[in-house]
């Protein structure tokens, strides 16, 4: 069994519990690469690497379209720091927000179940992503006009996904 620690290259942050835990008392992030980027390649490689079942296991990689996303989680509080080495607190991390991350991908074998989990042990924020009040801003002009209906999968626009009942 091969267990190997590095730092990510950047990720835009998708989904995350950092600042409080999640519904299975732990904390995680989702980290969202390009496929065709070098830190989503290093770290896939990495996960071979640590991958004693041979991709017949559990592997935490899950690719959409042109993404890859990748879930690290731990059991313990993360440490988060800013692009001076500060530490910041978890809740400065947002959907959006460009990371790297600090990981250890370890392989398992246990109760007949194989496979490898990304463990976090620090995030690193490097740039914020477009934040809520920018999202607010195009959802609710400041001139009181209609905010552009844009189109998307479903045909409707998230402004009327928003107010739907």
């Amino acid at each position: 069994m091969s267990e190997v620690s590095m730092t990510t290259g950047e990720f835009e942050a998708g989904w995350t519990h950092l600042a409080r835990e999640d519904d299975f008392g732990g904390y995680n992030i989702e980290m969202i690469f390009k496929s065709d980027s070098k830190a989503v390649k290093d770290l896939i490689g990495a996960i071979e690497e640590a991958d004693v079942a041979n991709g017949s296991g559990h592997v935490p990689i899950k690719l959409d379209g042109d993404l890859t996303k990748i879930k690290a989680k731990s059991k313990f509080e993360v440490k988060i720091y800013d692009t001076q080495r500060q530490q910041i607190s978890a809740s400065e991390i947002q959907q959006g927000d460009t990371c790297r991350a600090r990981v250890k991908i370890r392989p398992y074998e246990a109760r007949g179940n194989k496979g490898v989990s990304v463990l976090l042990n620090g995030v690193q924020k490097i740039a914020n992503g477009e934040s809520r009040e920018e999202q607010a801003d195009d959802w609710f002009p400041s001139d009181g006009s209609s905010a552009k209906k844009e189109s998307g999968g479903s045909g409707q626009s998230e402004v009327d996904d928003f107010f739907a009942s």
